[in-house]
């Protein structure tokens, strides 16, 4: 019980972390969210910056990995022309990434 200016009243803690759940909710998870999907685009346009000479000059295949250096498992992979995106399936690895040509 807390006493405050003769008014009594008991904090339940259920409450009290209903209370930080739903601040954590409200704030951190979009903040984790936003920073997830910015770095997501971050490394697309930035591997898309080697792809394009590639795609446009050579006439050959580029292949762009999101979350890896290579590594093609626990990723899936979708073809647009001659332009190949392997995503791994972590979005806590979207922030490296590497284009391969050929």
């Amino acid at each position: 019980m807390i006493r405050t200016a003769h008014l009594h009243f008991t904090i339940f803690p259920i409450i009290f972390i209903a209370v930080i759940f739903l601040y954590l909710l409200n704030t951190a998870v979009p903040i984790l969210l936003l920073l997830l999907l910015g770095s997501f685009v971050h490394v697309l346009i930035h591997e898309m910056g080697h792809a394009v000479p590639v795609l446009a000059r050579s006439g050959g295949w580029a292949t762009i990995y999101i979350g890896s250096y290579g590594d093609r498992s626990a990723s899936f992979g979708f073809r647009i022309g001659r332009l190949k995106l392997w995503i791994k399936y972590n979005p806590f690895l979207w922030f490296r990434g590497m284009c391969e040509n050929g």
